[in-house]
């Protein structure tokens, strides 16, 4: 299923949060009366912070009009990036009117030496989170300790005292062979295991955008990609969802395809709390590189928007996917699940970059 640009996941029978995730029963009932309170006033700040933003939002393209050379400077889907959306989410959030999982968070990274995992390091540290990571080589930082999560004899005593997870650790990139694939796959039981055992509540999985990486070889995606815009409406393109099928385009994605079930698999058997983030394009120099970056990319800004939001989602959200990209004209990923479950709201657009690449 490919959804259209307004169009909305019907919400599960008993709570408010998306299709896509779910609320563990603590009784007999599906959902115990505490959690739908909560869920209910999480939903209702999201969608008056969301109508804020759309409604400073800039106006749509005249229906019909296309692009040769140059894309359309503007699109009718939300931006959220108003200063008063986010302040409005973290108001919510920090005021303590949605329980999240801890007021005081310790959170390990692995897989901290690569590129996110840098990006998160110095963007979530804060008063009320301490931030520490694990990483197979040695990384000179005192917060990043070498360990392999291939040995899981030596992941036990790193995570006692961590309330959440957040798992990079990954053999990166859609080249990736399939030996290299299955021992990913093996080093996500590894990290659940620990996190299972040692009582971590929340457990954020670095999954792809390549999991559904094949419609890109489909109009109107393949032509997105390669910049071939003419004839195209950014705001008419539809949405590749988390309910669309899975169609990874390799080993690499399908390594991450497992990741998610596995992770929904601990959320259902364990009741770990399971958040699976579908990650765009996150670069170095953190603007577009190649046309399909100016659909796919996820800024350092918005990574550490995501990440925080996965942190400080209410404690009954037991599982979710979402795809995380910034607010860009020409993305084809589905973000509003993200918005209304975690308050995900992005603020950059890869639009922006485009005058300043030589042509």
């Amino acid at each position: 299923m490919v959804t259209g640009r307004r169009s909305r996941i019907a919400a599960s029978p008993g709570c408010l949060l998306a299709q896509d995730s779910y609320v563990v029963p603590r009784t007999a009932s599906h959902v115990a009366r505490a959690a739908r309170d909560e869920n209910t006033r999480f939903a209702q700040t999201i969608a008056s912070a969301r109508a804020a933003a759309e409604a400073g939002a800039p106006a749509a393209n005249a229906p019909g009009t296309t692009a040769s050379t140059s894309p359309p400077a503007t699109s009718s889907r939300p931006r959220w990036r108003s200063a008063t959306t986010h302040s409005m989410v973290a108001d919510a959030l920090d005021g303590g009117k949605v329980a999240t999982i801890d007021a005081r968070m310790d959170v390990l990274i692995t897989g901290a030496g690569g590129l996110i995992g840098g990006i998160l390091r110095r963007g979530l540290p804060g008063a009320d989170r301490a931030v520490r990571g694990l990483d197979h080589r040695l990384v000179d930082d005192p917060g990043v300790l070498q360990a392999d999560v291939m040995h899981p004899g030596t992941l036990a005593g790193m995570f006692t005292g961590v309330e959440a997870v957040v798992d990079l650790a990954s053999r990166a990139g859609p080249e990736l062979a399939w030996d290299e694939a299955l021992l990913d796959c093996q080093g996500r039981i590894n990290v659940l295991e620990a996190a299972r055992a040692q009582g971590v509540r929340r457990y954020i999985f670095a999954s792809s955008n390549r999991v559904t990486g094949r419609y890109e070889s489909e109009h109107p995606y393949a032509e997105i990609v390669s910049g071939s815009y003419s004839g195209l409406d950014p705001a008419a393109t539809p949405l590749i969802s988390v309910t669309s099928p899975a169609r990874p385009d390799g080993p690499y994605a399908v390594g991450k395809c497992f990741g998610e079930a596995a992770g929904r698999y601990y959320s259902e058997q364990y009741e770990l709390s399971c958040i699976c983030l579908r990650i765009g394009s996150v670069n170095v120099p953190d603007r577009p590189t190649e046309p399909r970056e100016f659909a796919t990319l996820l800024t350092h800004r918005d990574l550490v928007h995501l990440v925080d939001c996965a942190l400080r989602a209410p404690r009954t959200l037991r599982y979710g996917v979402y795809y995380g990209v910034s607010a860009n004209t020409w993305r084809f990923w589905d973000i509003e699940n993200a918005a209304q479950d975690l308050g995900f709201l992005p603020r950059d657009d890869a639009e922006s970059f485009r005058a300043s690449l030589p042509s």
